[in-house]
């Protein structure tokens, strides 16, 4: 195989190794901003916020279901985040 063969499968595994890696943040931060909400820190919805900003960048880079259960996950880490503040 030519290095010319193998170019363009490795651009597209690294596309979607990015948008996995790029989910994997996002779901961490959902993730996190869940737990500080339900443990009775205070109201930082701004991890959350940023969550949904990385799983949309790896909707874009290929990783589709992933993304969209960590966008949900990130959306329910915003509104417990704001349900603290009440």
């Amino acid at each position: 195989m030519t290095e010319g063969e193998a170019g363009p499968d490795r651009g597209r595994q690294a596309k979607t190794y990015g948008g996995v890696i790029s989910c994997a943040v996002g779901l961490l931060l959902g993730s996190i901003t869940v737990l500080t909400a339900l443990r009775g820190g205070d109201a930082n919805t701004s991890a959350g916020i940023l969550g949904v900003g990385f799983c949309i960048l790896g909707y874009f880079l290929g990783s589709r279901k992933l993304a969209t259960a960590a966008i949900f996950l990130c959306m329910v880490a915003i509104l417990f985040g704001l349900a603290a503040l009440s």
